[in-house]
């Protein structure tokens, strides 16, 4: 009979078209997260471009609207009140989060316990505690060392608390920050999302506010929108992880 031709024999050229139209192979996982990295990069350095840039220009139309006295008690002493505060409440808990080792931190089912490693459920919770530890003392030293020609503008105790208020409720939704930084992948897109339209409101809400108030209500226009800045912050996170917002019902859990 006529014997077949085995397939170690088969036409070169027909076995390279083959592997030619054959399907590529899917990236190694080093690459994938290479690649999300740079995306997230990418997104974040936006970001900043596009905060400096509103910034600058919403600085040019309130010189232009506000008495150099108001912008420069609320682009200055307001403003070094808010960083303060902030920088002590949450800044060292961001760093000490992120280097906690383990591979899986959050848990994203809902029929089971959200966070996996107490230590991380602890430490999410301490940045609105120590917010509202340093504002209460930092603010009787920082009222006396103000001159009193700061002390004496009009509605300056009033903007003074709105802005202290505005950033405990940033502070509030750092524990929403921290879920989407513990993330895998890291949720970059949330927080451009988050604080492109928060400072995007901010911008028009203080312009809006000074357009509409007169000298005497300067101050708290610019409070007004510092305290639009944190709840456009505020209702971004919860909208995203409102399905976490259990973690305030149980702040402190026991390691073992």
């Amino acid at each position: 009979g006529r014997q077949r031709r085995p397939s170690a024999m088969a036409d070169p050229d027909s076995l390279h078209d083959e592997s030619r139209h054959a399907s590529p192979p899917p990236p190694p996982p080093r690459t994938t997260h290479l690649a999300s990295s740079l995306t997230s990069a990418k997104s974040l350095i936006a970001l900043q471009l596009v905060s400096r840039l509103i910034t600058f220009s919403l600085n040019q139309a309130l010189i232009r609207i506000a008495s150099p006295k108001v912008f420069g008690t609320a682009a200055v002493q307001f403003d070094l009140v808010r960083d303060t505060i902030l920088f002590l409440a949450r800044e060292g808990v961001r760093a000490v989060v992120v280097r906690i080792p383990g591979e899986s931190k959050v848990e994203e089912r809902r029929d089971r316990e959200w966070i996996e490693d107490d230590r991380v459920h602890n430490l999410i919770n301490l940045p609105l505690g120590l917010g509202l530890a340093v504002a209460a003392g930092l603010l009787p030293l920082y009222l006396q060392s103000l001159p009193i020609t700061t002390t004496s503008q009009p509605c300056f105790h009033a903007a003074l608390g709105i802005y202290v208020s505005a950033t405990l409720i940033e502070l509030a939704t750092e524990p929403f920050y921290l879920v989407a930084q513990l993330s895998s992948p890291v949720n970059t897109e949330l927080r451009v999302q988050a604080e492109g339209t928060a400072i995007v409101i901010r911008a028009v809400v203080t312009v809006a506010s000074l357009a509409a108030a007169n000298e005497r209500y300067a101050l708290l226009a610019f409070a007004a929108g510092q305290m639009a800045y944190s709840l456009a912050l505020q209702c971004r996170y919860a909208h995203a992880y409102w399905q976490y917002a259990a973690l305030w019902r149980i702040p402190f859990r026991r390691t073992q």
